[in-house]
């Protein structure tokens, strides 16, 4: 709880994000390893961040498979999303309620960033996801400006073990970096 009392330049996602941007960079600086040919990705959180990545670093993150995006969104994250995340969330828009704060925001909301996306993305939401709620990612979607597509599992039974998802996304990503 003593980090929620820090302002928000102290945000944990913003040290995600940069450690993420950090590890890019370490990938670049390695001669043994392709770097203007980079793929995310990434599920939950891990989504959100890879948003930023291919916003930040452009010249190297090439395709983008979002899986379960969140949190984005924030205001509709929070209200739809059962997760552990959206409960911290939701401590956080209370401390600064009792503070007598009205307005919140946070640093590490993809929303801010989607106009920066210029890749072919593929994105997956499950309509009946507790934790990863389809309608916010929707909004997210519809506010990209790229070569995009979206798998939408109407139900969990579909794919249990997200294997299809899993391997619809590498395949969206070998297919992109040929």
């Amino acid at each position: 709880m003593d980090t929620y009392k820090q302002p928000f330049q102290y945000d944990y996602g913003v040290f995600l994000i940069l450690d993420l941007l950090r590890a890019i960079d370490f990938i670049r600086l390695n001669k043994s390893i392709r770097h203007d040919k980079i793929a995310i990705l990434g599920r939950g959180l891990g989504a959100n961040l890879a948003t930023f990545a291919a916003a930040f670093r452009p010249e190297s993150v090439k395709v983008l498979s979002l899986e379960r995006i969140a949190p984005v969104w924030f205001e509709s994250f929070i209200k739809y999303s059962n997760s552990q995340l959206a409960k911290e969330y939701q401590k956080i828009i209370q401390l600064k309620k009792n503070k007598k704060q009205n307005t919140y925001h946070f640093l590490n909301e993809p929303l801010y960033i989607v106009d920066k996306i210029n890749i072919p993305v593929l994105m997956s939401v499950g309509l009946e996801d507790p934790e990863h709620p389809a309608y916010p990612a929707f909004g997210f979607f519809n506010l990209l400006n790229c070569d995009k597509s979206i798998q939408i599992f109407t139900d969990e039974k579909q794919d249990p073990d997200q294997k299809k998802e899993r391997e619809t996304s590498l395949n969206f990503i070998i297919e992109y970096l040929k």
